[in-house]
């Protein structure tokens, strides 16, 4: 495939703020996904290509980095923004970071 026909990635980098620390990754990762196709849709959810990068979550500081479609940037960060609770727990989902290239967006984290 042309380089020029690729999808055009970006990369959030996220922590989350809460009294606790979150523990379970894999009920995270289906809550923070439920919560973004909550607000896109199943259509642009799909289009916005919403991968969450296993390897890169710091469960010290609660951090974590998705990639996703670079015309989707703005929708995903509205759609982690209103995410109020993860695993029964309040929390606020703040984007620290967004990059294009990941070596960069791992400095963030």
């Amino acid at each position: 495939i042309l380089p020029s026909l690729k999808e055009k990635k970006r990369y959030l980098v996220f922590e989350i703020l809460a009294m606790d620390k979150i523990k379970d990754f894999k009920n995270v990762k289906n809550e923070i996904f439920s919560g973004i196709q909550s607000f896109l849709g199943q259509l642009d959810y799909g289009k916005a290509g919403v991968m969450f990068l296993k390897d890169l979550w710091f469960k010290e500081k609660q951090k974590g980095i998705l990639s996703v479609n670079s015309k989707y940037v703005d929708k995903v960060k509205m759609g982690l923004i209103l995410i109020k609770k993860l695993e029964g727990k309040d929390v606020i989902l703040n984007v620290i970071n967004v990059s294009g290239i990941l070596n960069k967006a791992k400095k963030y984290v």
